[in-house]
């Protein structure tokens, strides 16, 4: 029998800096989004990105994502590879998607939600089992 739990996401866009802050606290997946036609939101990526890696859990999941990837090649300001080269550099996952024709976005939330819940899965298991012991005694049941 296989089992199923049930998982609530709240999904925010932080462009305001103090915003930013406040949810990077909460958060335990992070997608960052920039536009492939514009050059500009890819540099502020790396903002991004750093601010990121100072302000939020070290255990946060996070997916580098270049959208409008549906776009003509002559639009394209940054290639796949940048992009690429810019997620590997912070050891992040990476991939293109197009919003208006379908692409990569379940893919691009699954990965994350997969990501986050495979680390709390982790974190779940490796408790110790003198701690699960106790917590069971104290708490009336059994916990194998």
């Amino acid at each position: 029998m296989e089992r199923k739990s049930n998982y609530k996401f709240g999904i925010y866009e932080c462009l305001e800096p103090a915003a930013r802050v406040f949810q990077m606290f909460i958060t335990e997946g992070i997608m960052v989004v920039y536009d492939i036609t514009n050059k500009e939101s890819f540099e502020n990526c790396q903002v991004w990105l750093n601010d990121i890696k100072e302000k939020a859990s070290p255990d946060v999941e996070i997916i580098l994502l270049g959208s409008k990837c549906d776009e003509d090649d002559e639009k394209r300001q940054v290639s796949q590879e940048q992009g690429q080269q810019l997620a590997t550099e912070y050891g992040i996952k990476f991939m293109e998607t197009s919003a208006k024709e379908a692409i990569n976005i379940e893919m691009a939330f699954f990965t994350l939600t997969e990501d986050v819940l495979a680390k709390k899965s982790i974190e779940l298991t490796e408790e110790p089992l003198e701690k699960k012991k106790e917590k069971s005694r104290k708490s009336g049941c059994c916990v194998l």
